[in-house]
């Protein structure tokens, strides 16, 4: 997706949430196309969120990070953890039969 359609809807001075931040890419997009917005970035997986930290590297101060997931309801639950190709589709809800690929 071109990120650059965001910037019609976006104003510079916004709250963004990047829910499963994965490494951080889309954090980093965030953080220099809006030059004032604080992200606030969540990430679930402990290596992912490792990850996600460690690139960010400029604009620090504009940037929360996040080690949990977002849900409808407040507690622990289990994190279904996906790996290989498919390592950016981790969730809280039961995997299907596209991890088995």
């Amino acid at each position: 997706m071109d990120k650059n359609i965001l910037r019609k809807y976006i104003p510079n001075n916004s709250v963004i949430l990047d829910a499963g931040a994965f490494n951080g890419g889309d954090t980093n997009d965030f953080l220099n196309m809006f030059p004032e917005c604080l992200v606030l970035a969540f990430e679930p997986v402990s290596e992912l969120y490792k990850t996600l930290t460690n690139s960010i590297t400029v604009h620090k101060e504009r940037v929360k990070t996040f080690n949990i997931a977002l849900d409808n309801s407040v507690g622990k639950k289990e994190m279904y953890i996906s790996s290989g190709y498919s390592n950016q589709s981790s969730s809280l809800m039961k995997p299907k039969e596209h991890l088995n690929i």
